[in-house]
C-alpha cells in the first residue's frame, strides 16, 4: 500500500515538475524572444546605417542593457553623420582647389591606374571628362616620356623632374613624386605638370633681344671708335676734318643714348613702373616735330612724310612717351 501511494505521488509531483518546466519554458522563450527580437531590429538598424542609409531612426523605448546599446547606435549613427559631412567638405574644397589650377595634377597607385587627374590635365591630353578610379594611366596620356618618368619615379622611389614636350609645340615641366602609405600598405605617385611653352617663348624673345640689342650698340660703338681713333691719329688738329669726327663721335653717341634709353623703358615696363605725365597735347604739334626730326633720314632713304593730323586734334597723353611711339613708327616705316 506505502509503496502504491508512494508512486501516485512520484507520477503527481513528475507531472507538476513538467508542467512547471513547460511553463517556465514558455516564459523564457516569450521573454528571450522580446530582447532577441529587439536586438535583431538594432542589428538590421546598424547594417543600414552600414549600407549608407543614415537618415534611418532608431526608437529608444527600451531600458537597461537594450536602452543603452540602443543610444550607442544611434550616437554612432550621428557620428557617422558629422564625419561624413565634414569629409565632403573637405572633398568639396579639395575639388574646387584641384579644378581652379591651371597645373595638370595625375595620381595613380603601384600598378599605374589613375586614382585622381584634374581639368588641367584632362584638357591637356584630350581625356574624357569622367575618368573610372583604376583606369590604365596609358589610356589617359600616351606620351612616351610622361609614362617614362612615372615608371621611373615608382621603380626608384624616388622625385623625378623633367621637361618634356607634347605635339603641339606645348613644353611641360614634369615633376613625378612617389608616395607611400603605411597604414593600407599603398601607394603610387603623384604627377605635377607645369607648362612651359610661354617660358620658353619669352626666353627665346629674351635671346633674341640680347642679340638685337647687342647688334644695335655694335655698330654706333665701332663708328665712335674708329672716328676716336681718327682723331687722335692727327685729324683733331685738322680744322677741316676735326668737326666732321667730333659730329660722328656726338651722333653716335646719341646713339647709343637713345638705345639705353629704351632699355631702360623697357625694364620699367616690364616692372610696371612707368609713370605716365597726362595731360593736354595737340597731336599736329607732336607728329610735326617728329617729323622734322626725322626728314634727313627720311631723305637719304628717299622717302616723303605727309601729315594730315588735323590742327585742333586735341588728347590726354604723355608727349614724352607719345614721341616714342612717333619715333618707333617713323622709324620702322622708313626702314
Amino acid at each position: 500500500e506505502l509503496a502504491a501511494v508512494s508512486r501516485g505521488y512520484r507520477l503527481l509531483l513528475t507531472g507538476i515538475s513538467l508542467l512547471a518546466l513547460a511553463l517556465l519554458s514558455a516564459g523564457a522563450y516569450v521573454m528571450i524572444r522580446r530582447f532577441s527580437r529587439r536586438i535583431e531590429e538594432i542589428s538590421a538598424t546598424a547594417d543600414r546605417v552600414a549600407s549608407g542609409d543614415y537618415d534611418v531612426v532608431i526608437e529608444r523605448d527600451a531600458e537597461g542593457e537594450i536602452g543603452g546599446l540602443t543610444a550607442a547606435v544611434d550616437r554612432m549613427r550621428r557620428s557617422l553623420l558629422v564625419q561624413i559631412a565634414r569629409t565632403e567638405t573637405q572633398r568639396g574644397l579639395l575639388a574646387s582647389i584641384l579644378g581652379g589650377l591651371r597645373e595638370g595634377i595625375l595620381v595613380v597607385n603601384r600598378d599605374r591606374g589613375v586614382v585622381l587627374v584634374n581639368e588641367a590635365f584632362r584638357r591637356t591630353f584630350g581625356a574624357a571628362s569622367r575618368i573610372p578610379e583604376g583606369t590604365p594611366m596609358i589610356e589617359v596620356v600616351r606620351e612616351r616620356a610622361i609614362l617614362d618618368t612615372f615608371d621611373e619615379a615608382l621603380a626608384g622611389g624616388e622625385d623625378i623632374s623633367r621637361r618634356v614636350a607634347i605635339p603641339g609645340g606645348r613644353s611641360f615641366e614634369l615633376t613625378v613624386v612617389p608616395f607611400s602609405s603605411e597604414s593600407s600598405g599603398r601607394g603610387g605617385a603623384i604627377g605635377l605638370l607645369f607648362e612651359m611653352t610661354r617660358l620658353d617663348a619669352l626666353e627665346r624673345i629674351r635671346k633674341e633681344f640680347v642679340a638685337d640689342i647687342s647688334h644695335e650698340l655694335r655698330t654706333p660703338l665701332a663708328s665712335l671708335k674708329a672716328s676716336l681713333e681718327t682723331l687722335m691719329g692727327g685729324a683733331l688738329s685738322d680744322p677741316a676734318a676735326a668737326p666732321v669726327f667730333l659730329d660722328m663721335v656726338t651722333r653716335n653717341a646719341m646713339r647709343i643714348e637713345v638705345i639705353l634709353d629704351d632699355l631702360t623703358d623697357l625694364s620699367l615696363i616690364e616692372t610696371g613702373a612707368v609713370v605716365l605725365s597726362i595731360e593736354p597735347v595737340r597731336l599736329e604739334s607732336a607728329v610735326r616735330d617728329v617729323m622734322i626730326s626725322m626728314k634727313a633720314r627720311a631723305s637719304a632713304r628717299r622717302v616723303r612724310m605727309v601729315s594730315t593730323v588735323s590742327q585742333d586734334m586735341l588728347i590726354q597723353g604723355d608727349r614724352r612717351r607719345l614721341d616714342q611711339i612717333l619715333t618707333n613708327l617713323l622709324d620702322n616705316a622708313i626702314k
